[in-house]
């Protein structure tokens, strides 16, 4: 994912962190726990209308915190329905394996298969980059030196390569702080603009104008670009497949019964 999250955003792991020590006074659920809808019923009730009421809040004074939450839950657990993951007591960057803005289609649809998601999920959670912002420096390839025959991607809108080109001069570096970096929308067509999350994605796609090179390669692969034209025509379905992915992906690798624990404060470990 390439969202551009604000560091505000953090006051929403706070809320967080005072859901997660009300549910730490509880007794620990047996080894078979597993995630489900209302885990929190009896340590703490109103956990997730605490989340749900802190969330709506934010985002009402701040669009941003909604792009900013789906890059959180594509990168890190976070307390959602359903419920019952704990926390992990290790962490090392060595670990993180996660498919970077700059791979191809068919490199990230590896990477979901070995955790389970297919081209299904991957074409519906990209659907995402509808949101949020792109650093200049993750596309300059597809600007000036694409390959050896053309400097520019030719399977780029002309209109796109020409506002991009201007917004992303050749003479930009991406500095080691990348939140230094020039950025431009990841969607300039989206009716509800940079913060707000619709099916417009995928018309993007398929008129060649995604920014990201991923986005693009997701218009030449023939499963993808079904489901990709589907999605185009069919907000509602899109809306429904959506949530469906996310609570999937909100699965992967979880820790539950007595794995883990159940962090006090939710950026460090209780030892």
């Amino acid at each position: 994912m390439a969202l551009k999250v604000p560091r505000h955003s953090l006051l929403l792991l706070l809320a967080l962190g005072a859901v997660q020590a009300a549910a730490a006074s509880a007794a620990v659920p047996p080894p078979q726990a597993q995630l489900h809808v209302g885990f929190y019923a009896r340590s703490c009730p109103r956990a997730e209308a605490i989340v749900r009421r802190v969330v709506r809040r934010r985002a009402a004074r701040d669009r941003s915190v909604l792009p900013a939450l789906i890059r959180l839950h594509f990168h890190d657990c976070f307390v959602r329905l359903p419920t019952g993951r704990r926390d992990g007591t290790v962490s090392r960057a060595a670990e993180v394996n996660l498919p970077s803005p700059s791979v191809s289609f068919a490199e990230a649809l590896s990477a979901f298969r070995t955790i389970g998601l297919g081209v299904v999920d991957l074409t519906t959670l990209l659907g995402s980059h509808t949101m949020g912002f792109c650093h200049c420096g993750l596309i300059m390839n597809r600007l000036y030196n694409y390959n050896s025959t053309s400097p520019f991607d030719p399977t780029m809108d002309a209109g796109l390569l020409a506002v991009l080109r201007r917004r992303c001069p050749p003479h930009v570096v991406t500095p080691q702080n990348q939140s230094r970096d020039v950025i431009v929308p990841m969607n300039f067509v989206a009716p509800l603009g940079p913060f707000g999350l619709d099916n417009s994605f995928y018309p993007s796609v398929l008129a060649g104008r995604a920014v990201l090179q991923i986005d693009q390669e997701l218009a030449s692969s023939g499963a993808a670009r079904r489901i990709a034209a589907m999605f185009a025509s069919r907000p509602g379905n899109f809306r429904v497949q959506f949530a469906k992915s996310m609570v999937k992906l909100g699965g992967v690798n979880v820790l539950t019964g007595r794995q883990g624990e159940v962090r006090l404060n939710c950026r460090r470990f209780n030892s």
